[in-house]
Order: structure tokens, then C-alpha cells, then sequence
């Protein structure tokens, strides 16, 4: 939603505002009206923001308004779901890049990876259950850094888009939140199968329990050593070298 224009944004925005302005058990649509003077919301005042059916339509493309028509030519409007997601999405990234212009973040592997782990380790000390997100706070805690955290609420959004976690902000509070996929819960538990980077990470995770639990200094610092080389090579290599290994043995 970031590329939408700024006046499309605050008519969304207020749009929302109107509509939920109202007493829940007497809720409806807000009435667009137009005339050959003027076209504007019945229930707004002139501190408003214009609109015009062409603005409304705009937004009924995109998804972010539901329309119906009253007999009189009327538009009767109301927000999607959808629509109050993207405004939310674009508040957000706005509140972010005010509080932190330009500020880089480290998505490399060895930097997400903890992250990962955590959400894996938080929900299943939780007892796993279906549909159960861990609170990005609980997260922030865990990896002992703020709240919120922006390289943390990336590397969260990029697992989630490569499948590793599933992750959402909450509708009420907007706090994202996680929970593991097959594929991250392959790779961190050590479930047999998966694709050759969910192997690649298994491997890596079996390196840290041994550094971990190793009874000896010597087994110890060898798991320690091999698990940073290979993190050093690059896991996109290591996914590629188990992948060819397995291709082998077959």
C-alpha cells in the first residue's frame, strides 16, 4: 500500500474512522452522494477530505472498499477486511520510517536464524498448539532485545515469506506474532524429509546441540568450528552440497 498516493490513504483512513465511529448494533454504510454542485459523504463535514466517485472507484478496484447502490444513484460504502489490512500495513511502515529513517538491518542467515529458533523453541514450550502464535514481544524477550525491534520484525517478515514461520499482526493490537511451519519445525526438531535448506539448517542445528552438550572441550570446539565454517561458506552453498550428497546416495 505504499505506493499508493497520499490523499487516497487519508480518504481509506477516514473511511475507516467513520464507519467504525459508529455504535456497533447500529452500524452501516456510509452514503456518497453527488449532485452537479458537489460529491461528497453525508455523514462528513467540510474538514473531510474530498471525494469523487473516481476516487471511489479507485478503491473498490484495489479491494479496500465495498460498494452497493441505493436507488437514488448512491454510492453506500464500507471498508474490507482487506482494505483495513493494507492501511494498517501502511501506518505501520510509515511510524517505522519516521522513528528510523534508513535504518539497515542484517537478513543474512546467521542473523535470522536465532530468530527462528526462538519462535520454534517459545511455541513449542507452549505446548504446540494448532493455531497458537508467539507474541512478538515473547520473541523480543527471548533474543534479549526491545520490543520493537525492527531487524527482528524483518527477519520474522522473511522467514514467514519463505515459508519458515507463519506470521501476522494482530487485527486488534497490531503486534506481530509467529508460529513455525512444517518446514521451519523440520529443520529445527530434526523430522526426517524436507527440501535441501530445511537439511542445510538441520545440520547446522545439530552442530549447535552438540557444542551445546558436548561432554569435552575438544568435541565441543570442533562442533563449534565446523558450524561457523559452514555458515561461513553460505547456506544457499551448504543447501546446494547436502542437495547433491542426497542426489548420490540415491
Amino acid at each position: 500500500m505504499t505506493a499508493l498516493d497520499e490523499r487516497l490513504v487519508r480518504i481509506l483512513s477516514a473511511i475507516v474512522e467513520s464507519y467504525d465511529r459508529q455504535p456497533p448494533e447500529r452500524r452501516s454504510r456510509l452514503t456518497h452522494h453527488r449532485t452537479m454542485d458537489y460529491e461528497r459523504f453525508l455523514e462528513w463535514d467540510d474538514s473531510m477530505p474530498t471525494v469523487t466517485r473516481d476516487d471511489i472507484d479507485e478503491l473498490h478496484d484495489l479491494g479496500w472498499i465495498d460498494l452497493d447502490y441505493a436507488g437514488s444513484g448512491d454510492y453506500l460504502v464500507r471498508p474490507t477486511a482487506d482494505g483495513r489490512r493494507n492501511l494498517r500495513t501502511y501506518q505501520r511502515e510509515k511510524a517505522r520510517s519516521e522513528r528510523r529513517p534508513q535504518q539497515a538491518v542484517d537478513l543474512s542467515w546467521p542473523a535470522v536464524r536465532p530468530v527462528l529458533h526462538a519462535v520454534v523453541d517459545l511455541w513449542t514450550a507452549a505446548g504446540a498448539p494448532l493455531g497458537g502464535y508467539v507474541a512478538m514481544r515473547s520473541i523480543a524477550e527471548r533474543l534479549s532485545v526491545p520490543p520493537d525491534d525492527l531487524a527482528t520484525a524483518r527477519a520474522i517478515e522473511a522467514l514467514a515469506r519463505n515459508d519458515w514461520l507463519d506470521a501476522s499482526y494482530d487485527d486488534e493490537t497490531d503486534e506481530l506474532e509467529a508460529m513455525p511451519t512444517m518446514r521451519g519445525l523440520a529443520a529445527r526438531r530434526g523430522w526426517p524429509g524436507g527440501d535441501p535448506e530445511v537439511a542445510a539448517e538441520r545440520l547446522l542445528a545439530t552442530l549447535d546441540e552438540v557444542a551445546e552438550l558436548a561432554a569435552d572441550d575438544d568435541t565441543r570446539g570442533w562442533a563449534t568450528r565446523a558450524r561457523d565454517t559452514l555458515m561461513e561458506v553460505g547456506t544457499k552453498t551448504l543447501a546446494e552440497v547436502v542437495s547433491k550428497s542426497v542426489g548420490n546416495a540415491m
